[in-house]
């Protein structure tokens, strides 16, 4: 007999289970040959495995097996006869059928879907709805219940040693341990002045100036922001009340609910001496990871957005502002880094925010014109990062310097809310003012961008216009506008016309396009203490269709694992369908579920969060390497609680490990909702795995591809490290630090994983900082001669001249111009200015 599932790949899911339903001697058995590694499945026609293990996921190749559990006993003459018969019958049926899916196929590409409403169905299957749909009304039920927190801990292997993690008997082990040493990055004598703090281990270099007289002069546009009476559709918002503002009387101090583990307040036993010591030696590994990271950047790239942890070359890719600078403030801070903060904050005060270092080309998809813009920024990105990280220094440390470059940097910003919907536009020209035309097309994130932000400066500046601007672009898409028979639930597709919002289609998903729209709606409605309720209604209306569309807990194999997942939803006219994958970018979710589950004080969404961080963690414990690839998707799905007749396998969409910090991000926040200590443990497990796999002689790198040697250079990537340092290291850190350290009841994480302040918590600032002697800081600051060329030229100079805002050396040299090639300007532009 011809063997049907050896064959899946070649077949659509739904033709695949009928093909095991036609023929019930290919159901897959359990085979002893891949019992020890990962369960493997063989076909009863042909022996053939029929499931891909762990190990080789992503490799379509289906190895034949020649072990079988027994021997099948021959058939009689008559049972052979009616076994032919039987296999002609299904051989015809299933043709008839292939014609008859193919013949619907070909309609379906030359006439029009109907309009219908996807249920939350099975992998590419298309489905309809009752005409409910139209009233918002599904008819589906959520296939999430109420069920408990189920761990897969015991399955993974051993926790490594807090004092030694690595075996310095093999090569990467050594690798790690000898750039992670004690030697190299000390701690703080307990008799060392505490305002000195942790040590680093060089300054940064002595920057480069250009020569004065060949500085450009800025274009008028970019020479101050424009002002608020000239942006028409901010400028009217004035008058909404002052339910935002810690100091009006219409912002009420009302008590929120807990969202932290009372464990960490009620009971006094819960942490042991011998789990201090622990965890100190624990974060002592990550505050030098940390060092590592920084010292590599600092040696390498100081100035530059990031620097390439294999080659050591400075890169720009957030706006050429220093992203790694600002966006490690407020972990400098934390990890009591006191002259490595200085050292940035004069970096901060140099900044041009009008001179993003770097133009790039951007595309218009409405004319399709493309075009090189000098200024042009994605506000989300600079919002999320640089905004949030101002805010949270100035949070942590009361530094002022963070609070008025994080008011300048608005400044700028504010008008790319100046559209007819109010929805930011996402490339923004800085200095033009879009006068209330079009948003353009987006992404969800991006429509939601700086929510939190401007809230924040809005509450310690008084200055409404900010929180006006976000609070009207999050109305709007909040709104009744968005109808349409294809949205599912109260969901808002990746991406977005906000001008069109009749027109609602595509992919579902709670990756990074996405995810902060819903985030932000939780943490807004904490950072306002509920002031307005509008927030936590919208974000528990969205998390009902989380459930109801995206949410799935799905059957791995037939031993019985199952695994809560965030999947991916699609829906156009006439089709809509369901595909679940575990990709890292929605491994947040956990955290915002857990978070809005404490809000919302509701047990059942607390569960899900912590079996769907267990379950992205399942991805990574499973794996030989320790360290799991970036997406899987499920393939032969059957649906929630359906047997499983024809075996999911796990296949590598992805297989890189691009060094994101969801999975922590979700970790540390089930330890701080739930106390539980298995999520410090399984935490430091991953830290010591990724550790040892990434580090490289200048920091840590990306993975190309986990089913390789992820130790060898050579399957890493030399690019993009963003996130590292300024997201996971901080939550790796907060992971083993005391619960009130960044208390989850006293600040709320933007995007970006800045700690931004609730109002009315108690004072969590880091005291221990102080404003820097000159002394140890003047070698960074700029020539006089450069500062007025750089922020005069072209204009009348003032009687008095201040540094602040006058640009970093990376910025003059991106706005030096000479004609002469061989001149030793166009020689340091090369030397001093490039960045990728």
């Amino acid at each position: 007999m011809e063997c049907v599932l050896g064959d899946v790949y070649a077949l659509p899911a739904p033709i695949a289970r009928l093909c095991t339903f036609l023929d019930p001697a290919n159901t897959p058995r359990r085979s002893k040959v891949g019992a020890k590694s990962h369960p493997a499945y063989v076909c009863d026609s042909c022996a053939r495995d029929v499931s891909i293990p762990l190990a080789t996921r992503g490799k379509k190749e289906l190895k034949s097996l020649t072990q079988m559990d027994e021997p099948r006993p021959r058939p009689s003459k008559s049972i052979a006869i009616a076994q032919a018969a039987s296999l002609c019958i299904a051989t015809l049926a299933f043709y008839l059928l292939l014609c008859i899916l193919l013949s619907y196929s070909v309609l379906d590409l030359i006439s029009p879907h109907p309009q219908v409403n996807g249920l939350h169905g099975n992998w590419g299957k298309e489905s309809s709805v009752s005409s409910d749909s139209a009233n918002g009304r599904t008819g589906a039920e959520s296939p999430i219940t109420g069920g408990p927190f189920i761990s897969h801990f015991k399955q993974a292997g051993a926790i490594p040693d807090s004092r030694q993690p690595w075996d310095p008997r093999t090569p990467s082990g050594a690798r790690v341990l000898t750039l992670l040493s004690a030697q190299r990055f000390p701690s703080p004598s307990p008799s060392s002045n505490s305002t000195a703090g942790r040590p680093g281990m060089n300054p940064p270099a002595t920057p480069q100036w250009p020569p004065a007289k060949f500085i450009q002069s800025k274009p008028k546009t970019l020479q101050t922001p424009i002002p608020l009476d000239q942006l028409s559709g901010l400028a009217h918002l004035q008058t909404i009340p002052g339910q935002w503002n810690p100091n009006s009387q219409d912002f009420q101090m009302s008590p929120l609910p807990s969202i932290q583990s009372r464990t960490f307040l009620e009971n006094n036993s819960w942490d042991t001496v011998e789990l201090k010591n622990k965890n100190i030696q624990r974060r002592e590994w990550i505050i030098r990871a940390f060092s590592h990271s920084w010292e590599g950047y600092k040696k390498t790239a100081w100035g530059f957005d990031q620097t390439r942890p294999l080659s050591g070359r400075g890169q720009n890719a957030f706006s050429g502002w220093g992203a790694n600078i600002i966006d490690n403030l407020d972990t400098l801070l934390m990890m009591n880094m006191t002259l490595e903060y200085n050292y940035a904050r004069t970096h901060v005060r140099a900044l041009d925010w009008s001179s993003p270092s770097f133009a790039r080309p951007v595309y218009n998809i409405s004319t399709g014109e493309i075009k090189n813009s000098y200024a042009n920024i994605n506000v989300l990105e600079s919002g999320a990062r640089y905004l949030g990280a101002l805010l949270s220094a100035y949070d942590l440390s009361g530094d002022k310097l963070m609070l008025s470059k994080a008011d300048e940097l608005a400044q700028w910003l504010l008008p790319a809310f100046n559209t007819k919907t109010g929805v930011p536009v996402a490339n923004y020209d800085l200095g033009t003012n879009p006068n209330e035309g079009s948003s353009g097309e987006t992404y969800l994130s991006e429509a939601s961008s700086l929510l939190l932000e401007f809230t924040r400066l809005a509450q310690i500046t008084g200055k409404a216009q900010y929180f006006n601007a976000v609070d009207r672009a999050a109305r709007y898409l909040q709104g009744q506008s968005w109808n349409s028979t294809s949205r599912l639930g109260n969901l808002l597709p990746q991406k977005i016309r906000p001008d069109q919002p009749t027109q609602i289609m595509g992919f579902y998903t709670l990756d990074a396009k996405s995810s902060g729209y819903y985030e932000n709606l939780v943490k807004e409605a904490l950072l306002l203490r509920g002031n307005s309720k509008g927030y936590q209604e919208a974000y528990s209306h969205s998390v009902d269709s989380i459930f109801q569309y995206l949410a799935e807990n799905i059957k791995i194999d037939n031993q019985g694992t199952q695994l809560s997942i965030i999947g991916e939803a699609y829906s156009v006219p006439g089709k809509a369908g369901y595909i679940p994958k575990i990709n890292q970018q929605s491994c947040s979710a956990g955290a915002m579920i857990g978070l809005g589950a404490r809000l919302l004080q509701k047990d059942m969404p607390l569960n899900f969060a912590q079996n769907q961080t267990d379950a992205c963690l399942w991805v990574h414990e499973t794996s030989p390497a320790g360290l799991g690839p970036d997406e899987i998707t499920i393939i032969n799905y059957e649906g929630s609680g359906h047997e499983v007749n024809s075996t999911p396998m796990n296949e590598i969409s992805n297989p890189s490990h691009l060094n994101r910090p969801n999975t922590i991000e979700s970790i540390f926040y089930m330890w701080r909702l739930t106390g539980n200590r298995e999520w410090q443990e399984r935490g430091w497990r991953l830290f010591s795995k990724w550790a040892e796999a990434s580090i490289t002689d200048f920091g840590f790198a990306e993975i190309g591809d986990v089913t390789d040697d992820i130790t060898d250079d050579s399957n890493k990537y030399d690019g993009y490290t963003g996130t590292l340092s300024t997201e996971s290291l901080k939550y790796f850190f907060l992971l083993f630090s005391d619960p009130e350290t960044i208390s989850l009841d006293e600040y709320v994480f933007n995007v970006a994983s800045h700690p931004l302040k609730i109002p009315g918590s108690k004072n969590s600032q880091v005291t221990n900082w102080q404003d820097p002697q000159d002394s140890q800081v003047a070698f960074l600051n700029p020539p006089m001669a450069n500062v007025l060329a750089s922020k005069y030229k072209g204009q009348q100079k003032p009687s008095s001249v201040d540094p602040q805002g006058s640009g970093t050396n990376i910025q003059q040299w991106s706005r030096t111009v000479t004609d002469d090639p061989k001149s030793p300007v166009s020689e340091s532009v090369t030397r001093s200015g490039s960045g990728s």
